[in-house]
């Protein structure tokens, strides 16, 4: 599968142009639109990869042994094999698809949280995660009977490094943080906070859809045991969602679906 590029045969006018629906009119001049951390428009090339793969190669994923299914499993590997570079992650396998952000939370709490966390543990997340990694451990809590311990929020709209070390107690046995809040703008020191929780031997979970879009993030720099991240980038034509894995995270949770494609 070839990599597509939005400006091939036509002239390059800014990356406005990459996006379609920011040639729409909603009552007044062009569409600006800032509402990204909820959902992010695809560039031209994401539609037009889209359409092409429904055109050429649309089939089953991994379950049929003709030409038509074999071509769509290829390109999805191959997809998954381009996400897992720009991402930094070990081995495809890492790699897990999904809807959005929001999706992949629920999938990390519903399959790794439910394997680590039971009654009387804890789990941590800050005071400035919004619905998407804050409701999906508060609900996990609840099921299994743990307690969800928030580390409060200072003056300057931070976490203070003190503050959550010292919610990493005994009963700890997950860490849920966001590298960028949506609501304040603050940019955690996720890579020091990940250090310290592992030093306590807790795994940590990313929400990290907006660093992707900066292009300042790998995983293996971070080191997290997993990652939601969708993401959509105009510069280098890139647009997803997924969760990343480590390996030991990816190989002990059991499938929450069967029966289905890739």
């Amino acid at each position: 599968m070839n990599r597509v590029t939005p400006t091939q045969g036509r002239p390059r006018l800014g990356v406005r142009d990459d996006f379609p629906i920011l040639a729409t009119r909603h009552d007044g001049p062009p569409l600006t639109y800032l509402d990204n951390a909820a959902t992010t428009h695809k560039p031209r090339a994401v539609l037009d990869a889209i359409v092409g793969h429904y055109s050429t190669a649309n089939s089953n994923i991994g379950r049929g042994h003709y030409g038509l299914s074999m071509t769509a499993t290829e390109r999805y590997e191959q997809a998954r094999g381009y996400v897992r570079e720009v991402l930094g992650a070990r081995h495809p396998d890492e790699i897990v698809f999904t809807q959005g952000t929001t999706a992949a939370t629920n999938l990390l709490a519903e399959v790794f949280g439910a394997r680590v966390v039971g009654a009387g543990d804890q789990v941590v997340v800050t005071g400035m995660e919004h619905n998407s990694n804050l409701l999906p451990w508060r609900r996990l809590c609840e099921r299994v009977g743990a307690e969800l311990v928030t580390v409060p929020v200072n003056a300057r709209g931070r976490v203070e490094a003190a503050d959550f070390n010292a919610a990493l107690g005994p009963r700890v046995r997950l860490a849920a943080v966001a590298h960028v809040s949506n609501v304040l703008g603050t940019v955690n020191p996720v890579r020091a906070m990940i250090a310290d929780a592992h030093r306590h031997g807790v795994p940590v979970v990313v929400d990290a859809p907006r660093p992707f879009r900066t292009g300042r993030w790998t995983s293996r720099s971070w080191a997290p045991t997993s990652t939601a991240s969708p993401a959509t980038r105009s510069t280098d034509r890139w647009a997803w969602a997924c969760c990343t894995a480590d390996a030991s995270c990816s190989a002990s949770c059991p499938p929450t679906r069967s029966g289905e494609g890739r």
